[in-house]
């Protein structure tokens, strides 16, 4: 038999710088991984809400409601020139959607960081808002009634259901107002919802810093038809309005909503007036909620008063 080497089988010592140096590279593998997928999460959650804006812009300045909720509107019962009476119904009874008279749809708000029992703080409400047609209001037109050409003649009410019981969600087949989670964890930066306008003093009390421009801080935009007969839509800041406000508060600050003069909007007592179409634009700052990103969406501004934007940042805070 010939001689010669034996083969032999790796040491203890190899074996265990094997493992180490495979245990290093699975590790950097699998957080290079997880890095990707969070940032593909933050950019699948940000465009989300980007797209949800838009929709809601060109929804309103078409004069199309997502909201299937058949109800009763009847313009100003009492014969005064206050806010139509609503009440809802199932959608086997009562007028079906779009045949009120006297009553329109004049509008949507989205509320963000609602103060909503058992949710934590990464939702919005929209709110169809309805109004009076005609001015004086009246549920059978004339001669003498011409359509509303302003808030404080369409007296505003927000489509509001204050029970969100489940039972009568089921029965009328659809939530009158519209809860929407935001995907993957993504939250409105502390104190980061807010607008500017050269008009409006900010209050130093009420200011909200975004990429070093202060602005008025506010929890709710408006999404107004203009009245002018032309199919196009108003930004409307919603004045008083508050990160992590209760429903029935936020619902207060819609259905007190009128002109003031030229351009600004006001509220309900003690709250600050707002404008329409605020030139520097609504601007609101969303954090990632698995990874050190932002975005920054702005809607409006001098130029496109009803653009929609979006800007990403690599740190949260939008910086």
């Amino acid at each position: 038999m010939k001689g010669g080497r034996q083969p032999h089988g790796f040491t203890i010592i190899e074996i265990m710088i094997f493992l180490a140096v495979s245990g290093i590279i699975f590790f950097s593998a699998m957080t290079h991984m997880s890095g990707s997928q969070n940032k593909t999460e933050f950019s699948t959650a940000i465009a989300q809400i980007t797209s949800q804006l838009q929709s809601v812009v060109g929804n309103v300045a078409n004069g199309y409601y997502l909201s299937q909720q058949n109800f009763t509107c009847l313009a100003n019962p009492d014969g005064g020139s206050g806010s139509p009476s609503l009440s809802f119904t199932s959608t086997s009874t009562g007028p079906s959607r779009g045949t009120n008279v006297g009553c329109t749809f004049i509008g949507e708000v989205i509320q963000f960081d609602p103060l909503l029992p058992g949710l934590s703080y990464q939702e919005y409400v929209v709110y169809p808002v309805v109004g009076n047609q005609y001015y004086p209001p009246t549920n059978s037109p004339g001669p003498t009634n011409a359509n509303v050409d302003n808030l404080t003649q369409a007296a505003p009410v927000a489509m509001y259901d204050s029970t969100d019981d489940p039972v009568k969600a089921s029965t009328i087949n659809s939530e009158i107002d519209t809860t929407q989670v935001l995907l993957y964890g993504i939250t409105i930066h502390p104190n980061g919802i807010g607008y500017v306008d050269s008009s409006i003093v900010i209050n130093s009390s009420n200011s909200c810093p975004i990429k070093a421009v202060n602005l008025e801080c506010i929890g709710a935009i408006g999404f107004f038809t203009t009245f002018s007969g032309s199919q196009s839509a108003q930004i409307i800041p919603i004045p008083g309005s508050k990160p992590g406000q209760d429903q029935s508060t936020m619902v207060k600050e819609i259905n007190s909503l009128k002109n003031g003069l030229g351009n600004v909007i006001t509220g309900i007592a003690d709250s600050d007036d707002t404008v329409s179409n605020p030139d520097g634009g609504v601007r609101i700052c969303f954090d990632s909620g698995t990874s050190n990103q932002s975005g920054l969406i702005t809607i409006g501004g001098i130029n496109s008063p009803t653009a929609v934007t979006l800007q990403k940042f690599s740190q949260k805070g939008c910086i």
